[in-house]
């Protein structure tokens, strides 16, 4: 059990790496986060802290750099991370219904509405046998 619980600390603590320390915008929250976890003995604590420190440090950064129209920037502003929208590609999205019309062996076809009402068609037979 124990051995367990060490490498999964270890996948944990490798991602540390990841971290932009560049800015202190990303820095300190990430910081943060890393030492009230342990110290607190809760997970969500250590989130929470985290979460708040990013709020107190980009908040102001963030309306600062507003009011002023981007005079007033600080130290490595230009290293930070940006925050990029999620992009998923439409051959991703129906992946798992594809998948789920193969467990049933239901013949798959081009379309996700066929898709969807062959499933449902499947859900149907094995209702009215049920009953």
């Amino acid at each position: 059990m124990l051995t367990r619980l060490v490498q999964i600390g270890c996948m944990m603590i490798r991602q540390i790496t990841s971290i932009n320390w560049r800015y202190i915008g990303d820095a300190v929250p990430a910081f943060v986060t890393l030492m009230f976890i342990p110290f607190s003995y809760s997970i969500a604590y250590g989130l929470i802290a985290g979460l708040l420190t990013y709020v107190l440090i980009n908040g102001p950064i963030f309306l600062i750099r507003k009011l002023s129209r981007d005079r007033y920037l600080p130290e490595n502003y230009d290293k930070r991370e940006e925050w990029r929208p999620l992009v998923v590609e439409e051959s991703t999205l129906f992946k798992p219904l594809r998948s789920f019309a193969e467990f049933f062996n239901v013949e798959s076809k081009d379309s996700a509405s066929t898709q969807t009402e062959m499933v449902a068609e499947h859900f149907d037979k094995a209702e009215d046998q049920r009953v």
